[in-house]
């Protein structure tokens, strides 16, 4: 796996300031999307390809497209 060295880390709007559920999304890198537990940061991120991540993100309701 590519290090991740200058990824910029974002919560997702569905972690919620008090929630216990929290994910971190990365997607500056030139290879896809990467998302990880922001309570284990040490633990290995999730990868996404871009095409696999906008499929994901097309096939949710409108409702849901938040991320």
């Amino acid at each position: 796996m590519q290090a991740l060295n200058g990824a910029v880390w974002r919560k997702s709007t569905y972690s919620g300031g008090n929630s216990t559920n929290c994910v971190e999304i990365s997607d500056n890198a030139p290879n896809g999307v990467h998302i990880r537990d922001s309570k284990n940061r040490r633990a290995t991120p999730l990868h996404f390809t871009t095409p696999t991540w906008h499929a994901f993100l097309t096939a949710l309701p409108p409702t849901a497209r938040r991320t």
